[in-house]
This record gives structure tokens, sequence and C-alpha cells, in this order.
């Protein structure tokens, strides 16, 4: 993700911004999936403080599962072996002293072989991504756990601007067999439906609880409750706890994407990424409703200008006021045809009675 890199990106457009016309006070970032997350990670780091104003997360947050490596060690033995490094088990400083020593072609063509052993429903976790680095290293850039952080308070109180899509998985649907073969997966091992990183009590008991909310069926026989687990459990769930949390210190604004055609037949809902097309020209041959576009780009610009997307001195289209997110009572904007402000999105109240009394510290995800 370049997480340091970003930092260091912010820093110059701080110093700089105003030769292009712009104001060194108000900058907001904002990205989607990897980007999201990315946006995310930039809120936690404290070295941001003074040079963001405000955030935009679309289907992304540091507190998802598939933001961070659990066991990078791991990962980092498998890519040794892949280049035929031969060190002692556990031996990280010879592994990294023969990393170091390996051309950079023979090394990016190993890293993308690296195979992967944990899923999130049917979506693989990231190979790649940020791990929680050592405190007293001075270039460390994520020292502590994300979702303690996001308890504690601890991160840049801005206003946020974070939603996902109505059915994000539906983009990474692999064939049907494969859907089947690993919701058989998860049935026969309900401990699966509980990654690693979220450090819980007894995670087959909490497995078998959180299923409990999608079906009585096994996954096998109920894909699309399924296609649901995996969406909340990689984006969805995640991000509604950062919303929650955030709203605590600072404004935040918490949507759901429900507009445009159905990636899949099979599932309803709209896919990852399926909001891009009405933010921007670049997505040739998407048809999208012109109506809905204009709102969309209305309630991000308004945000980015104002901080608030429906602001109190703007007219929106359909005279609809998106409220921002109360701890008491978690309310998001559903974009769509017929836009409207709803309560407790994906059930998230049931989900979270699940997991807060099991979670266990250090709490890194959710």
């Amino acid at each position: 993700m370049g997480l340091k890199d970003q930092h260091l990106a912010l820093q110059w457009t701080k110093k700089n911004i105003e030769l292009f016309g712009g104001d060194p006070n108000d900058i907001v970032i904002g990205g989607q999936s990897a980007g999201a997350f990315s946006v995310s990670y930039q809120l936690l780091n404290s070295r941001n403080k003074g040079l963001i104003s405000g955030t935009i997360q679309q289907s992304g947050t540091a507190l998802s599962s598939g933001a961070s490596k659990a066991r990078p060690r791991d990962t980092a033995f498998a890519l040794g072996k892949l280049l035929n490094i031969s060190v002692g088990a556990g031996d990280t400083s010879s592994l990294i002293d023969a990393l170091r020593k390996t051309p950079i072609d023979a090394f990016v063509a190993a890293a993308v072989q690296v195979p992967n052993s944990v899923y999130f429903g049917f979506i693989g976790q990231l190979i790649w991504s940020p791990i929680v680095e050592n405190s007293g290293d001075e270039q460390a850039f994520v020292t502590t756990p994300m979702h303690q952080d996001f308890i504690d308070g601890n991160f840049n109180h801005v206003p946020s601007m974070i939603g996902f899509n109505s059915e994000e998985s539906i983009y990474f649907l692999p064939p049907e067999e494969r859907v089947i073969q690993l919701a058989a997966l998860n049935d026969a091992d309900p401990s699966l439906l509980v990654q690693d990183s979220m450090n819980v009590e007894n995670k087959t008991q909490v497995g078998i609880k959180l299923k409990g909310l999608y079906t009585s069926e096994p996954f096998s026989d109920n894909l699309e409750a399924f296609v649901k687990f995996t969406s909340d459990v990689v984006f969805i769930r995640s991000s509604i706890r950062q919303a929650e949390l955030s709203s605590r210190h600072a404004p935040v604004y918490l949507y759901q994407f429900s507009a445009g055609p159905n990636k899949s037949p099979q599932f309803p809902g709209i896919a990852h990424a399926a909001e891009l097309g009405y933010l921007w020209d670049q997505f040739d041959g998407i048809e999208v409703d012109k109506t809905i576009r204009q709102q969309m780009l209305s309630l991000w610009w308004n945000f980015i200008k104002y901080k608030n997307p429906t602001p109190e001195n703007v007219t929106t289209m359909q005279n609809i006021k998106w409220p921002s997110v109360d701890t008491n009572d978690i309310k998001y904007f559903d974009i769509d045809e017929t836009s409207s402000v709803s309560s407790n999105p994906r059930n998230y109240e049931s989900v979270k009675k699940v997991l807060l009394g099991r979670l266990r510290s250090p709490y890194f995800v959710f």
C-alpha cells in the first residue's frame, strides 16, 4: 500500500498546495478498497496531525482482517522457500539478509507466487499487507493495535465519510463449485468463520453464533447467506465499527450504495467498486443513472467542501438530510433510486453482541 510514501506525499501536499490554489488547512483524502484501507491507516497515524481535515473511505478500513497481516513471518519464510533460500526455522535475520541480496526481478516474481492459505468466506487474504511494527523503530508506521486505537480515540479527529456497497463480495465470486466447496469447509469447521487476528475466545462457538445470524441451514445449502457473510466479514462489519467508534470524537457519515445494475444474476446486491462509475468518467461501458450520479457527486463534493454531505445551506436532491452517526443509533444513508435513511446496518447490533464479549486484548480488527 505504500503507507509511508503516502505520509510523505501528505507532507509535500501540505507544504506546496498553496502553489496550486489549494488550502493547506483543508486537505481531504479519500480512497476505495485498498485505498480506503490506506486512508484509515493514515487517520490512525499521529504524524498526520494537522495534515488531514477530512477523510472518505469507500469499502475499506484498517479494522478489516484483510487490511493487515496476522502472521507475517509465515509469509516471509514462504517467500524465502520460493527463492530457494535455506535458513534455519525462525532465523529471520539470515532470511532478511538473503532477501536483501536477491535480485529485484527474482524477488518480485516470487512474491506474486506466494500461496494464499487464509480465506475470509470465499475471499482470500491479501498476501502483502500492513503489519504492526516494532515501536522501537523510528520509521515504523503501525505500532499499536488498530481496533484498540479507535476504541481509545487515538486517531486524528476529523470528519469522515465511510461506506460500503450492498453486496461487496459479488465482485470476487469464484466459480460456483468453488463457492460451494469453501462454504462446506466453513460448515464443517465453524472456527474458520472467525479470523485469527480477531483474538476471540472459543472460535468454534463464536463461529456458530455468527453463522446463526445469517441462516439456520448449512452455508453450502444457502449460498446467498454465505455471500452476505463474506461481504460483511471482509468489508462491511469493520466499516460500521470504525464509523461507530470514530463518531465519539468527530462527525461521521455512513452510507450504503445500493444503486445500479446487479453484477450477479444469482445473488442480489451491488458489488465492490460498482460506485466508482458514478463518481468518475473513466469506466467505459458502464451504464449509470445520471440522476443518481448527480446526487452522488453533490454528496461527495459537499462533504469535501463543508465536511457534511447535506449541509443546511445547500439544497440536496430528494431533500433528504444525511444524519451523522450516533453511537446509540447508527444511522446510514442508503443511496439508491429512492434514497433513504435507515438504522442498524447489516444487523450490526446483533453481530456486535456476539463479538464484543468474546474479544480478547490486544484488539486489532473487528
